[in-house]
């Protein structure tokens, strides 16, 4: 036998119980991020792992970024339909929305409100079907834009920032497009207005590692052993290219608790659109609004080329690509990223911007 099949033979012998469990964590934890947007996750949960992964907080698991004393702020909102909107906010000054992607929350978006709410009021709701803001019944992509609508009233904010991550900047685009009053400026991070995916197809294996590497990685955030040994056999090699243990604490801090909070009608909502053919690329150039469009070179979900021909159709856009990064490239060059968008917020956006 071949030594490289032997060792995989061995691996998966002597580990049949774990990688069993790690396909179930996988098809609950990563399925649909870690395979773009094409696969639907199981239908049931794991309320202890949930229970277990709720307790894990940034700062319990070393990420520097998120302990300062701006901690966020829940703040409720109602919407006219009879939502009931979890909303977090930190900092003061000229605000800014930030939007999550799918699976997602408010606080996954830390890496981005943290910082800005050093000089800005940093907005980060769960949208409709996703961590706090609880749903019982289906909707559609249309619902999250009532929703922003409903927040920015509630909060009595006639104009904004808007920065979506994925799902989110999608949003960030469709909230431009519908008001382009309230939305001073927009920054998109991994997303298209024609989102087009490079996804490679998923074996059995990748699910088992992808699993193993999850639980792993929850238990002990950042070891190094498993990411070289699960993490980089695993799915999430599509989703970061810098096996850093930076990245993979936020995954288990901020990625884990977001998707098992992504309710099976946020699943269903997206996968509705996305059967659509969703393609707004037409309408862009009616968006007169600065726009910083960022993306990660190795993007497999949303691709680079995608998030390009998003920011040529823009009337007023700054591209940005980070070399060996992919979908998750905020959390693998976190430091640079912020950096680019504090230059061009003090550039672009300096004379819509008040002095802050």
């Amino acid at each position: 036998m071949h030594i490289k099949h032997k060792e995989n033979y061995c691996f998966f012998r002597n580990n049949a119980v774990l990688i069993l469990l790690g396909v179930f964590i996988a098809d609950l934890q990563c399925a649909h991020i870690c395979s773009g947007y094409h696969i639907a996750p199981m239908s049931f949960e794991l309320s202890l792992w949930q229970q277990q992964c709720d307790t894990i907080t940034t700062s319990s698991v070393g990420i520097a970024a998120v302990t300062s004393d701006r901690a966020p702020v829940f703040h409720p909102v109602s919407t006219p339909s009879g939502e009931r909107l979890a909303v977090w906010q930190q900092g003061a000054g000229y605000p800014i929305l930030c939007l999550h992607g799918h699976p997602g929350n408010g606080r996954s978006m830390s890496v981005f409100s943290q910082h800005l709410s050093a000089r800005f009021r940093a907005i980060a709701p769960d949208l409709r079907g996703y961590g706090r803001s609880k749903t019982r019944r289906a909707f559609t992509m249309a619902d999250h834009l009532h929703d922003l609508t409903a927040i920015l009233d509630d909060l009595q904010l006639s104009q904004c920032l808007v920065l979506g991550w994925s799902l989110g900047g999608i949003l960030a685009l469709e909230l431009a497009l519908a008001q382009p009053q309230r939305v001073s400026g927009l920054i998109l991070v991994a997303t298209a207005a024609r989102p087009r995916s490079s996804h490679p197809p998923i074996a059995w294996q990748d699910n088992a590692y992808t699993g193993l590497a999850a639980l792993t990685n929850a238990l002990k955030p950042g070891w190094d052993w498993g990411i070289e040994n699960l993490g980089k056999r695993s799915l999430y090699r599509y989703l970061i290219q810098q096996h850093t243990p930076t990245a993979y604490r936020y995954l288990a801090a901020e990625g884990t608790p977001a998707y098992l909070q992504t309710s099976a009608y946020a699943h269903q909502a997206l996968q509705s659109a996305l059967r659509s053919r969703y393609d707004r690329l037409a309408d862009l150039p009616s968006i007169q609004c600065p726009a910083l469009v960022l993306a990660g070179e190795c993007d497999r979900h949303i691709t680079p080329e995608s998030s390009l021909e998003t920011a040529q159709h823009l009337s007023n856009s700054t591209w940005h690509s980070y070399p060996n990064t992919a979908h998750l490239f905020p959390w693998e060059v976190p430091q640079q990223m912020l950096g680019d968008i504090d230059r061009w917020l003090e550039t672009a956006m300096a004379d819509v911007l008040p002095m802050y």
